[in-house]
């Protein structure tokens, strides 16, 4: 694992998130995380993380919300990635986004659906890109959890 030890006075310990959360009512072995799962960053960097998903089968809309320690990282942007608007239309909502959301924490609420009479998207994918800069020397969790996420039932 990573220590305290090993940061430095110059570079932080953004996150480390070991996540992979089965989603709901989807087959079990789909899973969703943050990746990269642990990342180094100067005061003033921007990075991105992406949030994945792998083995979904008809993925035809998601919801996740995000907590982080607003004294390390601040939120910049929120882009929807490839996975779900790959052959068809969608509707991309940031419901929330603020790194003021209590004394101590960010938070962002997402959600996306494909739109139409379409069959859902299949696979493993990026679901949204998030880029974060660095405020403060320290260590924050992306504390992910998933919503809700449904796949096109099948008649």
């Amino acid at each position: 694992g990573i220590r305290d030890s090993s940061v430095t006075g110059v570079q932080t310990l953004l996150f480390r998130s070991p996540l992979h959360q089965a989603m709901s009512d989807v087959p079990p072995d789909t899973t969703l995380r943050v990746e990269p799962q642990s990342t180094y960053a100067h005061a003033r960097q921007s990075f991105a993380v992406d949030v994945t998903v792998t083995n979904v089968t008809d993925l035809f809309a998601w919801q996740f919300h995000m907590y982080y320690r607003s004294s390390v990282l601040n939120g910049t942007s929120i882009t929807e990635g490839p996975f779900l608007i790959t052959g068809s239309s969608t509707f991309f909502i940031i419901a929330n986004f603020t790194d003021n959301y209590n004394a101590t924490h960010g938070y962002m609420y997402i959600s996306a659906t494909r739109v139409g009479n379409v069959s859902g998207a299949s696979g493993t994918g990026t679901l949204a890109t998030i880029i974060f800069q660095a405020v403060g020397t320290g260590y924050s969790p992306l504390d992910l959890k998933l919503g809700r996420a449904k796949c096109r039932e099948r008649v």
